[in-house]
């Protein structure tokens, strides 16, 4: 995996959300307008709109409590600069937000209509059709987590392939307590192995708490993306944490959204989400882990 810097900061996609479309079990539609990815497809394109879907934590103004929320919207470059980077529309529940690059924040950010959007890139991938990063939402649609998305492979192309394939990104996650005691963020090397010949995919990544509140501390440990067979272009499936690391008296599901992305399915990336139960010294109340990864060959 290689990732070019000033691509990276482009990625204005981190404002993006969950992979694009809904992911459906059996294939992903296109995620961009124009159609599934090509050797051309570019995230910075101004010709072309994406759309994002993912689970973030959304934060209840009137209850002070935080929630999980699904968040779907289009974004697309508008073909302006602003501090020598590209400028992105970005569309959430009807209200369009110009995102530009703040360069003393490292983020691209921008309001309207009481909505304010800040949008922390990641992770780009080589050739700038995928994109990892963290978004922020404040207002009456406020939300934080991370998000995945870009131009999703065509299944007829992920059906062509049926070699082993090696993966290696970025994935993080964000756990939040519900009435809003405690929150902790962890990112960490993304590494999954996706045998084509089988149709199934697994993983690892890697986490290190980068930040948090409310006297939350997670050692460093992994989270297990379990095999599980991808149809078509997507896949759904299961992840296995380390309850006790993440002060868990338990924990249901963790859910895993994920696709295919680029010409050739060299990219794979998705969205976790989840609700535990805090330990009795964390308050015994319920939490929410949502996150996502992306990874390319």
């Amino acid at each position: 995996m290689q990732i070019d810097p000033t691509r990276y900061v482009l990625l204005l996609l981190v404002a993006g959300c969950g992979g694009g479309t809904v992911v459906d079990s059996n294939v992903a539609p296109p995620t961009a307008a124009s159609g599934y990815a090509t050797v051309e497809s570019d995230i910075t394109d101004p010709n072309e709109i994406q759309t994002r879907s993912a689970q973030l934590q959304h934060y209840i103004a009137s209850s002070d409590t935080y929630e999980q929320r699904s968040y779907t919207f289009t974004i697309s470059a508008t073909g302006n600069e602003f501090n020598e980077f590209p400028e992105f529309l970005f569309t959430l529940d009807g209200i369009p937000v110009t995102l530009r690059w703040n360069t003393d924040d490292e983020r691209f950010e921008g309001t309207n209509a009481g909505t304010e959007i800040h949008s922390y890139p990641w992770m780009i991938t080589e050739n700038a059709q995928a994109s990892l990063g963290w978004i922020t939402v404040f207002g009456d649609l406020g939300g934080m987590g991370l998000e995945v998305g870009g131009f999703n492979t065509d299944p007829n192309i992920v059906n062509a392939r049926a070699d082993i394939a090696n993966y290696i990104g970025l994935g993080g996650i964000s756990i939040v307590a519900e009435d809003g005691s405690f929150w902790a963020a962890l990112d960490g090397e993304a590494v999954l192995i996706a045998d084509f010949d089988k149709g199934t995919i697994s993983g690892t990544v890697e986490l290190t708490q980068n930040n948090g509140y409310g006297g939350l501390t997670i050692p460093v440990t992994t989270l297990s993306l379990n095999e599980t067979k991808f149809t078509q272009n997507t896949f759904d499936g299961t992840a296995t944490i380390d309850e006790a690391a993440f002060g868990l008296s338990d924990v249901g599901t963790i859910d895993v959204d994920g696709m295919f992305y680029e010409a050739d399915a060299t990219a794979v990336g998705g969205t976790l989400s989840g609700i535990g139960t805090a330990t009795a010294e964390n308050g015994g109340g319920t939490v929410f882990l949502n996150g996502a990864f992306l990874a390319d060959e």
